[in-house]
């Protein structure tokens, strides 16, 4: 496996509009790798050396670690995987000590460089929150700040209450229940004996009144030093909170200049469709969201990405990465500094890396003519 460069073109900036700005990229960047990869990030280490990070969490079950021009490291995951565990994610303390959550099942694994099980962590007996059962997720960029991790949780059930048997009223027990219960959970000391917090009850009661009106996806959110960046499909409203106290100290809104943002849950009261996870597909692939926030450590700004809405009538062709979006760039104190429309077909905006040389933009999109799964490409644009 290796890293190749391949040098395209100088940046260039043209005008199409009064206000519409375009960027090229400068050049890309590929990663041979043995599998498709489930999820990437940046790891910045002590030395300040960042290293490109793949896991595949479905076909070889492992963990490939780039530095510079080369392949650093390989872990695998079989130890996990045997013990029947689906993965959700990977939280990297140092490129040798990983953390490794389970989908579903609440156990957060320490593993070393060789994938051998240091310390299995049940998180649901650190919580307390019996009778009540949540699950737990990480973010794409998760980061341990002085043993602190933050995860994101989703109530599940009661144990102690009973639920509708009709269909639409078992699925509106849910999703009220879901949306009033604690949307974080604050993981300290987890290298040592680990405390557990819930934090922020209700996130969706920021921008949602109406109690019949669901949200189906989670929050999503960045660790910015001692922030959290909280937002979802939802809204068109970051929302900030001060570590470790989780307490909000402000919100901005994201305002784009080619497209609405933020698309609304569904009222239960007045929908007889019970396929949830078609009406999360519809928004992924048509709505136009807030697609994720990243931060420059070097620049000390915020990237936000936002895929445009499309009228998936009028415009069929139109979908998931087949669609323009945009790049919206904001100072420390979210003021807006910028935005840059990218034209659709050639990139996949939910896969965005954050370098020290610049924005890295996966091209890894079945539209694009040199889409290989086992190549990791990427576009490196200098914003």
């Amino acid at each position: 496996m290796r890293i190749t460069l391949l040098f395209i073109a100088f940046i260039l900036f043209s005008s199409c509009g009064s206000d519409e700005k375009k960027i090229k990229p400068i050049k890309e960047i590929t990663f041979k790798l043995n599998s498709p990869p489930t999820q990437t990030q940046i790891f910045t280490d002590k030395k300040n050396e960042d290293y490109y990070v793949f896991g595949d969490y479905h076909n070889k079950h492992e963990i490939s670690i780039f530095s510079k021009n080369k392949l650093h490291r390989q872990i695998p995951l079989k130890k996990i995987i045997d013990k029947g565990e689906q993965i959700d994610g990977m939280i990297l303390k140092s490129t040798d000590t990983l953390l490794i959550l389970g989908r579903y099942t609440g156990n957060l694994y320490i593993i070393n460089q060789k994938g051998d099980i240091l310390k299995t962590i049940d998180i649901n007996k650190t919580t307390n929150s019996s009778p009540d059962k949540y699950e737990y997720y990480t973010s794409i960029n998760n980061t341990i700040e002085n043993g602190e991790l933050i995860l994101s949780s989703s109530w599940r059930s009661n144990s102690k209450e009973s639920t509708p048997e009709d269909p639409l009223k078992n699925l509106q027990y849910f999703y009220e229940k879901k949306n009033q219960s604690y949307s974080f959970l604050q993981l300290r000391e987890i290298f040592k004996n680990e405390k557990t917090q819930f934090q922020i009850k209700g996130f969706e009661s920021n921008f949602e009144k109406n109690k019949h009106t669901f949200h189906f996806d989670l929050p999503y959110y960045l660790r910015s030093k001692n922030e959290l960046i909280a937002y979802s499909i939802h809204t068109d409203t970051v929302y900030r909170y001060k570590l470790p106290e989780f307490a909000l100290t402000g919100k901005t809104k994201i305002v784009s200049d080619f497209t609405s943002i933020g698309e609304k849950g569904i009222n239960l009261k007045k929908t007889k469709n019970l396929n949830i996870q078609e009406s999360v597909n519809k928004i992924a692939q048509y709505g136009g969201v807030i697609g994720g926030i990243y931060h420059s450590r070097t620049k000390d700004i915020f990237y936000v990405i936002v895929p445009h809405k499309i009228n998936q009538e009028k415009e069929p062709e139109k979908k998931k990465f087949n669609r323009d979006f945009s790049i919206l760039i904001y100072d420390r104190f979210w003021k807006k500094i910028n935005e840059i429309k990218i034209d659709r077909g050639q990139y996949n905006f939910y896969d965005v890396l954050v370098t020290k040389e610049g924005l890295l933009i996966s091209k890894n999109t079945r539209e694009n003519k040199n889409y290989n799964p086992k190549t990791a490409r990427y576009a490196l644009f200098k914003i």
